[in-house]
């Protein structure tokens, strides 16, 4: 017997679109900083005390510690995430003395390139 042809559905397929800039650029990771302590930071109230915290910096992202009150050898034990898409971005962490009347001083900085 004759069986009836039957048409086949209309089927379109389209090729995913890939961004060629994006294959270049490197896949972004992640960067966990842990603060864990100072020592013998300097006196930098009359009354020859310290009340420290340090700022965490990756590109335009800041993060900040607690402070620790009068103490010159603070320990923080906090951990910061930041996500990584330039290899050329360095990581800056500055320690700062809290200040309730003027501005926060700066105690000291380093860089990781």
């Amino acid at each position: 017997e004759d069986v009836p042809a039957t048409s086949a559905p209309d089927v379109t397929f389209q090729s995913p679109t890939i961004d060629e800039q994006s294959l270049k650029k490197p896949a972004a990771r992640k960067l966990r900083v842990f603060v864990s302590y100072a020592e013998n930071l300097p006196s930098m109230d009359k009354f020859g005390k310290c009340d420290p915290y340090v700022t965490v910096m990756m590109g335009k992202e800041v993060r900040k510690t607690k402070t620790v009150k009068d103490c010159r050898d603070p320990i923080f034990r906090e951990s910061f995430e930041f996500w990584l898409f330039d290899k050329t971005e360095q990581l800056v962490l500055t320690v700062m003395d809290w200040n309730s009347l003027f501005k926060d001083e700066v105690i000291g900085t380093g860089r990781v390139h």
